[in-house]
């Protein structure tokens, strides 16, 4: 997967995901409950580790990150 978002189901993020003419991987925070079908899963952006080990296995080309955007 060549594209990353992080805060898929924030309203910036959940918009940029419904818009995207490619495949992205998307992410949401841990304590989303019943994320939507296109979220992959939750991930705790401020575990260094699970962050660096994700971009490792998937060495991704962009990174959006809409995390922490509210409504």
């Amino acid at each position: 997967m060549d594209v990353v978002l992080f805060g898929a189901t924030s309203m910036i993020g959940w918009s940029i995901l419904r818009a995207a003419t490619e495949p992205v991987l998307a992410f949401c925070n841990t304590g989303t409950r019943n994320p939507p079908p296109q979220v992959a899963t939750g991930i705790d952006l401020d575990d260094e580790r699970a962050v660096a080990t994700l971009f490792e296995r998937i060495q991704p080309r962009l990174v959006i990150n809409c995390a922490g955007v509210c409504d």
